[in-house]
Parts: structure tokens; sequence; C-alpha cells
């Protein structure tokens, strides 16, 4: 199962995607047509339009950390259990890395992201507790 553009209850922030399945995904997409890489916590951009221009975005790895954080504490005060969240970056870009790890936080290519998700362990084992996670998942409102 998974919502998209949900709020997070905190200021005016949203959550692009939650993912309940076998595990609890947050997904955070960013939308780049340009050449993407990871290095040093940072999300480094470079431009192939005529400006060849290069850029970063500083911190994404700490800012979906915290949010992953807030996610499991959110969604644990409800469902009365531990669950593991896990944050992803989704490239939706020229990212020859195709997938890349930055700390906890996952980095992961659009084109692939289905197919890997497929493929990551199996978390949430118990039926019930899985569906105790779906329904909190359903409760969200959007942003």
């Amino acid at each position: 199962m998974i919502r998209h553009d949900l709020t997070t209850g905190y200021a005016s922030t949203n959550r692009d995607h939650i993912t309940v399945g076998p595990a609890v995904y947050l997904l955070d997409s960013k939308l780049l047509k340009d050449r993407v890489w990871i290095e040093d916590g940072r999300l480094y951009v470079h431009r192939l339009d005529a400006s060849d221009d290069e850029y970063n975005v500083e911190a994404p790895t700490k800012r979906m950390a915290a949010a992953a954080k807030a996610l499991k504490r959110d969604l644990e005060a409800t469902v009365g259990f531990p669950v593991a969240v896990y944050p992803v970056v989704v490239i939706w870009g020229h990212f020859d890395a195709g997938e890349q790890w930055d700390g906890g936080v996952a980095y992961v290519d659009g084109d692939k992201i289905a197919t890997w998700l497929l493929g990551r362990p199996v978390d949430l084992r118990d039926e019930r507790k899985r569906e105790a996670v779906r329904d909190w998942l359903r409760a969200l409102p959007r942003a």
C-alpha cells in the first residue's frame, strides 16, 4: 500500500510518499533532469542544459533521517509496537549510481525504485501488525 502527499502535522511540510508492505518506507521524490550524485551528505546536481551549472542541496540525508525518525515516533505511538521506518530519496534524473547509501538513507534511481523495494528484506512478518500499520497509513490526512 502506498499513499502520497501526506501531512506531517508539523508546520507546512509534507511527506511525499509512504509505503507499507513487508516494511515501511518514507520516500522523498526529487525530479532532477540533470546529472546527480551523492557525496559527503549532499546531493550534487550538474545541469545538462546550456548553462552547465552545478549546485548542491545541503543535508538531504540529515533531513530524511530526521523525518523517518519523526514518522517512526508517530507510527509507534498509534500502533503500540516498534516499527522500523526506512528513509529513501528517489532520484528522477541521471543518477549513475542507481543506488547509494549515505548513513541510513538510501538514494535510489526512480526508474529502479519499484524493483528495489520488492527486493528489500521483510520487517513486518506478523500480518496483524502489518494490517495495523496499513490502517494507520489509511487514516493519515493528505497535505
